[in-house]
């Protein structure tokens, strides 16, 4: 988020980015206590894909 917002990226693009993070961090955890390994794998994956969403954002 600091590196996105340091090269200029578009501020309301970070902000969805970062929230996302932490709503899918949110059902991340949820999905582990249900033991839904497949799931689980899933939104780990989307949590990523917002991680990479910032630094693309800061090209």
């Amino acid at each position: 988020m600091i590196i996105a917002h340091q090269a200029g990226a578009a501020q309301g693009t970070i902000d969805t980015l970062a929230v996302a993070f932490v709503i899918i961090r949110c059902i991340y955890g949820a999905v582990y206590l249900a033991d839904l390994a497949t799931l689980r794998s899933l939104v780990w994956a989307a949590g990523f894909a917002c991680v990479v969403g910032l630094f693309v954002a800061a090209t």
